[in-house]
C-alpha cells in the first residue's frame, strides 16, 4: 500500500493532511452509535457478538461512550451510501459524511461543453464507433451560463465484477432470445424465396437470393462473435449559479426490460452535487439496484461517479459504526481499544506516520 500523490489528496474536502491510499476507496462516517443491554429478541442476537466480547457490559456501564464526536475514515472497497444502519447517528445526524473514489476509475471526462438546442436537447457523442444522441434536459434546471459539460461512461467500467457478470448473463439471455427470432425470420424468408424461385435466372432475383443468404450467415456469425461492452451512462454537469451539479441518463440500463422501458431519462434525474455538501445519492436502475454518489472536480470538467468495488467496505463500516434504532442487536460493537489497535498496526507498518497526519 502506498501513499497517494497531491492530485488525489487535493480531492479530500476536509482540511486535513490525512493521506489517502492509492487503489482504495474510502468514506468518512460519523461514529456516533447507541447501544442497549440485551433484550428478549433473539432474531439477530448472534449477528454481532457483543456479550462474548464484553462490549455489552462496557456500554451498559458507560452509556455515553457511543462514539459521538468521532470521525472514522474507511479505506476499503467503498461504502454503500444507502446501506441500512449507516444513515443516521444516535443523535440524528447524518452517518456518512463523505464518499470519495481515490482510484480515478469512476472519473468521467466532461470537458466537452455544449449548448441546448431550441427543443432543450443536448447533443452527446459517445465516440467514433457510436452514433450521436440527443438528450432532453429538464427545463426547471437552473443554468445561468447556458453551458453544459457532457460525457459518457460504460456502466460495466463502474460496476463491481459480480454485478457485471450478473448483468451480462441477464442481457445475454435477452439478446439470445431476440437473436433466435431474427435468425428464424431470416431463414424462413430464404426458404420461402427458394420455394418460389428454385432456379432464379434474372440478375435481380439472384441479388435478392444472395442478400437473403448473406443475412442468415451474418446473423449466425454474430451469435458467435458477440461481445457485450455494456450500456452507456450519459453525464451532464453544469453550474447553477451557486454550485456545480450533475445528472445522469441511464435509460440504456433499462432497455432490455420492457416494463422498465423509458425509465432513466436524463430529464427525470434529480440533480446531485458533491456528496459532502448535501449527502444525497442515486441508484442506476431497478435492475442493478446499485447506489452511487457524485463528486465534481476541475471546474466542472471531471465528474467522479463513486461506486463500491465490493461489499467488504460496507461490512467494515457496519461493524465500526452502524446504528440500527429499530433493532439494537444489529448495531456495531467496536470500542476505542479496537480502533486504537488498528491505528497502531497501521503506524507500525509504516503505511502512514504521525508526521503525515499532523
Amino acid at each position: 500500500m502506498s501513499v497517494a500523490g497531491p492530485a488525489v489528496r487535493n480531492r479530500y474536502r476536509f482540511k486535513s493532511k490525512l493521506p489517502l491510499c492509492r487503489g482504495a476507496r474510502f468514506c468518512v462516517t460519523a461514529m456516533s452509535r447507541k447501544y442497549s443491554t440485551p433484550d428478549n429478541s433473539f432474531r439477530f442476537r448472534g449477528a454481532m457478538p457483543k456479550d462474548a466480547t464484553g462490549a455489552s457490559d462496557f456500554l451498559a456501564a458507560n452509556p455515553d461512550y457511543d462514539g459521538r464526536g468521532v470521525v472514522v475514515a474507511i479505506f476499503d472497497t467503498g461504502v454503500d451510501p444507502g446501506a441500512a444502519g449507516l444513515q443516521v447517528t444516535s443523535t440524528g445526524e447524518p452517518k456518512i459524511l463523505d464518499v470519495v473514489d481515490c482510484t480515478g476509475s469512476g472519473d468521467v471526462d466532461v470537458s466537452t461543453v455544449v449548448e441546448a438546442d431550441e427543443a432543450g436537447k443536448l447533443k452527446i457523442s459517445p465516440g467514433e464507433h457510436s452514433e450521436e444522441v440527443l438528450l432532453e434536459i429538464n427545463k426547471a434546471w437552473h443554468n445561468p451560463s447556458g453551458k453544459w459539460h457532457v460525457g459518457c461512461k460504460r456502466a460495466f467500467d463502474l460496476f463491481p465484477g459480480p454485478l457485471v457478470r450478473k448483468l451480462k448473463e441477464h442481457r445475454g439471455k435477452r439478446w439470445a432470445a431476440e437473436q433466435r427470432t431474427a435468425v428464424a425470420a431470416a431463414t424462413s424468408a430464404l426458404h420461402a424465396f427458394n420455394k418460389t424461385n428454385p432456379k432464379p435466372s434474372s440478375s435481380s432475383l439472384q441479388k435478392e437470393k444472395a442478400e437473403l443468404e448473406l443475412r442468415v450467415k451474418l446473423l449466425e456469425e454474430l451469435e458467435k462473435s458477440r461481445s457485450d461492452l455494456g450500456p452507456l451512462v450519459y453525464c451532464v454537469v453544469w453550474h447553477d449559479g451557486k454550485t456545480w451539479r450533475a445528472a445522469l441518463d441511464t435509460q440504456e440500463l433499462n432497455a432490455t426490460i420492457p416494463e422498465f422501458s423509458g425509465q432513466g431519462l436524463l430529464k427525470n434525474f434529480e440533480p446531485l452535487t458533491d456528496f459532502a455538501k448535501e449527502r444525497k445519492f442515486g441508484t442506476f436502475s431497478s435492475l442493478d439496484a446499485c447506489n452511487f454518489a457524485l463528486n465534481i472536480y476541475d471546474e466542472g470538467n471531471t465528474l467522479s461517479i463513486v461506486v463500491d468495488a465490493g461489499s467488504h467496505g460496507t461490512h467494515v463500516a457496519g461493524i465500526t459504526a452502524a446504528y440500527h434504532p429499530e433493532d439494537p442487536n444489529l448495531g456495531s460493537m467496536e470500542t476505542g481499544p479496537g480502533l486504537t489497535r488498528a491505528l497502531i498496526h497501521v503506524l507500525n507498518t509504516n503505511v502512514i506516520t504521525f508526521e503525515s497526519i499532523l
